[in-house]
């Protein structure tokens, strides 16, 4: 069969999104674009909300690096080599990046490929900042989706705690092999 690799896979790859009618191509498509819009949006918002002079010249920068990385999303660039952030796995990552997908492009990369690269690339725009790298582009993501759920995540809280309850007042290791299960499964919902 051959060397296993990212690209080499045993079975044929449905997951580039250039024949444009699977989940991929809508990802990259529809969904992503979105999604780094959103984090442009939200950032800019952050941005206009600062007072320091500095912050605020370099988050126009990172701005522009952001609106960069959305350019060649849609435009279907190759791949770019990650800029160093300091973080130590950049090396590993352009490594993989020339080994496995020289030249590939955002349609034509596997999705496994181009969305975890997608991420590390926005993380390393903040990452080389001296304004915003502790930053969270999704904070405003997290925390609405958070409100949203904030019912469902109480009924959750107040099961748990009644299984927790319920499992300390057994001997019984069938029930408590139960109560695991219902735990477990819950939070593999979530």
């Amino acid at each position: 069969m051959g060397e296993f690799a990212p690209n080499n896979t045993p079975f044929p790859p449905l997951t580039a999104a250039r024949d444009g009618s699977n989940f991929t191509y809508t990802s990259l498509h529809d969904r992503v674009p979105h999604i780094l819009t959103d984090v442009i949006n939200d950032f800019y918002a952050a941005i206009q909300a600062s007072q320091d002079a500095a912050a605020v010249a370099e988050g126009k920068q990172l701005t522009a690096q952001l609106s960069q990385l959305k350019h060649e999303m849609v435009t279907d660039k190759p791949l770019a080599a990650l800029a160093d952030d300091g973080v130590g796995d950049i090396a590993q990552w352009n490594s993989w990046l020339a080994r496995y997908f020289a030249g590939a492009s955002w349609y034509s990369a596997p999705f496994l490929a181009w969305e975890p690269y997608m991420y590390r690339r926005i993380a390393t725009v903040f990452g080389r900042s001296a304004h915003w790298r502790a930053y969270d582009f999704f904070a405003a993501r997290k925390r609405d989706t958070f409100r949203a759920s904030m019912a469902a995540v109480a009924k959750l809280c107040a099961r748990v705690d009644a299984v927790v309850r319920e499992t300390r007042a057994t001997d019984s290791l069938v029930k408590r092999h139960l109560a695991f299960v219902e735990v477990l499964q819950a939070s593999l919902r979530t």
